[in-house]
């Protein structure tokens, strides 16, 4: 795992966010990046190809929120990503309780629990 990869997830599990809806989550996510990391860092909706944008591009960071969903097609939409150069490593924000494996497609990977903070 990155430094980076590990710095972002340590950011968002630490944050108190709003988890009514993924927008909602998505907003708190943009804001907190935007006081706490480079100016410029950050890629809002960041197009990769026509049919994958993921939420956030920080760096080679790809940064996907998810609230709800199954486990296997937010594993099929992070495979996607993976697959494109300018993808470095995927971290998944998400209350879905899932694992991901260490790497996708030989990039590393790393889950951000939503509400940890709230414990």
């Amino acid at each position: 795992m990155t430094l980076r990869l590990l710095h972002l997830r340590g950011l968002i599990e630490t944050a108190r966010l709003d988890l009514s809806t993924e927008k909602a989550t998505q907003a708190d996510i943009e804001a907190l990046f935007t006081a706490r990391l480079q100016p410029g860092s950050i890629i809002r909706e960041a197009r990769l190809s026509a049919a994958d944008i993921p939420d956030f591009l920080v760096g080679d960071v790809v940064v996907e929120v998810k609230i709800g969903g199954s486990a296997a097609e937010i594993l099929r939409q992070l495979d996607r990503y993976a697959q494109h150069d300018r993808v470095g490593s995927l971290l998944l924000v998400t209350n879905v309780p899932m694992r991901l494996p260490q790497a996708i497609r030989g990039k590393p990977a790393a889950v951000a629990r939503l509400g940890v903070s709230w414990i």
